[in-house]
């Protein structure tokens, strides 16, 4: 598994109200927040990556920018995903980012997308990937709270 990191200037929202949320889907614990634009933080990042799940400024250039950035710091096997990046978002930046990535077929070994994101595997993997089985996990206790917020009667 390993931790978490968001990187987040946070121009559009608080670290606070970030913090808040890590904290209703009990992920405080595996997410380690770090204040500042992608590219800087990027530059001084020492450690390696897994995932990188890119969701900021949706103009072309950033979206590249964040990619090549974070792209010394990938893992042989580690996934980029591009949030906003298929012609279900109508957004122009990500969707030519994600274009532009599935033009690199020789860096990924699979790539594909799901509802609104793009995603690319880097080859060089010690083994197949086989989807984890804590991400369903993850994601039905994202269900679970998502259900109990409808039934609040403040929302």
């Amino acid at each position: 598994e390993g931790r978490l990191f968001t990187i987040d200037p946070h121009v559009y929202g608080s670290e606070q109200g970030l913090l808040e949320n890590l904290k209703l889907f009990g992920a405080c614990d595996r997410v380690e927040v770090v204040v500042g634009p992608s590219v800087s933080v990027a530059l001084a990042w020492k450690k390696p990556v897994r995932m990188l799940f890119v969701d900021g400024n949706h103009e072309l250039g950033n979206v590249v920018a964040d990619v090549l950035a974070w792209g010394p710091h990938m893992e042989p096997g580690g996934f980029i995903v591009l949030h906003d990046s298929t012609s279900l978002s109508g957004l122009p930046g990500p969707k030519k980012a994600a274009k532009w990535l599935y033009s690199e077929k020789s860096t990924y070994e699979c790539a594909g997308t799901i509802g609104t994101i793009s995603w690319f595997r880097l080859k060089g993997a010690a083994s197949p990937w086989l989807p984890p089985q804590y991400g369903k996990s993850l994601i039905d206790r994202f269900l679970a709270v998502r259900k109990e917020w409808r039934k609040s009667p403040d929302v």
